[in-house]
């Protein structure tokens, strides 16, 4: 009688964490961008890769919390420039920023420098026509396919996938 108990108990179990999967989230296929979200710079212009990159890692944030605390721009300006130089800028980086105070946002982007593109979302279009809820980071291919999604700035685990993907997905050329 007690074995048919722990049984009864333990396979609910194992179907919960199968579902879970990890509590990774499902994405949709493909990236879909707004046609009237405009890129804004400042500073001085820095070399952003080329008009028809082969991938793109595009960034999304919300207007919740400390957007400059978010953004880890410092991080960010390493990261891209590191892999401009290791693949030949073929990897174009998209901002997309959905501020709650776009003055604040400016002045952040000012001050830390940030001298690339970034597209100022006040109207949430990005992050509507991808059904986003909260930051995300994705990695696309040429067609704007998700190859990877998660941030490769939280974990060495997580930069090295990037750059495996990255790697797959140029060596297959």
């Amino acid at each position: 009688m007690k074995m048919k108990t722990k049984y009864l108990l333990f396979v609910p179990a194992i179907l919960i964490l199968l579902a879970c999967n990890g509590n990774e989230r499902v994405y949709q296929e493909k990236i879909e961008f707004p046609a009237d979200v405009t890129a804004f710079q400042t500073g001085d212009s820095i070399c952003h890769g080329s008009d028809s990159p082969e991938m793109k890692i595009v960034v999304y944030t919300d207007s919740s919390g400390c957007t400059g605390c978010k953004l880890q721009l410092d991080s960010w300006k390493f990261y891209m420039e590191s892999l401009s130089k290791k693949y030949d800028d073929k990897i174009l980086f998209m901002f997309y920023l959905q501020p709650h105070d776009k003055d604040e946002l400016l002045f952040v982007l000012d001050s830390e420098e940030f001298n690339y593109p970034v597209y100022i979302d006040v109207d949430n279009q990005f992050g509507t026509l991808n059904a986003l809820q909260s930051d995300e980071v994705f990695l696309l291919d040429k067609n704007d396919r998700v190859l990877l999604a998660g941030n490769p700035l939280e974990s060495a685990k997580k930069k090295a996938a990037y750059e495996d993907a990255i790697n797959d997905y140029l060596n297959k050329k």
